[in-house]
């Protein structure tokens, strides 16, 4: 039964008012959760500065099984993604909501902490592994042949945008949760 007092219908499953409040609250990326948050945080406070410069940004091969990877892009860039990330986003409607998404799954969150999609050298920020970033491109060209995903297309300018906006936000929940832990220690 639901709110209403109506049956839920089949494959749904019951929850409460609190639940749907929550749900409403969540943005599309869905806000870092506090046992990630807390994991991140011990990593970047027992890792230095060389550290994170000499890290690889290739993911494991080992992280998936080879049933459920598929390819981003072009198979030649080797940029492999779970098949149930990609099957959602292909589901999304607009490319910066697949770019928004898929930021978040192509690249490890200590990569995304450090870095944005094209770099800034006066900031000292790096960006991202271009050969993953022109896999995306090249999902999205694919994905929606109708938009301008050329590496000067307005599209893909938009795209890049809202990335780095993901990214900001990423950064932005991160401090917030260490705000939060060190008001919560005192």
């Amino acid at each position: 039964m639901n709110s209403t007092g109506q049956a839920n219908p089949p494959g749904e499953t019951p929850h409460n008012e609190k639940d749907e409040q929550r749900e409403g609250d969540r943005t599309e990326e869905q806000p870092l959760g506090m046992v990630e948050a807390a994991e991140i945080c011990v990593e970047l406070e027992s890792d230095s500065e060389e550290e994170y410069s000499s890290l690889p940004v290739l993911e494991s091969p080992k992280l998936f099984s080879e049933e459920s990877v598929e390819y981003l892009g072009n198979p030649m860039r080797g940029v492999r993604v779970a098949h149930s990330v990609m099957l959602a986003a292909r589901q999304k409607r607009k490319p910066e909501s697949a770019a928004r998404f898929l930021i978040r799954h192509i690249f490890p969150d200590r990569v995304l902490l450090k870095s944005n999609v094209h770099g800034s050298k006066e900031r000292g920020i790096p960006a991202l592994d271009f050969s993953k970033i022109s896999a995306l491109r090249e999902f999205l060209k694919e994905q929606f042949p109708e938009f301008k995903l050329n590496e000067d297309g307005y599209d893909w300018k938009v795209c890049v945008i809202a990335m780095n906006a993901t990214i900001r936000r990423f950064r932005y929940d991160l401090q917030k949760f260490k705000r939060m832990t060190r008001a919560d220690s005192r």
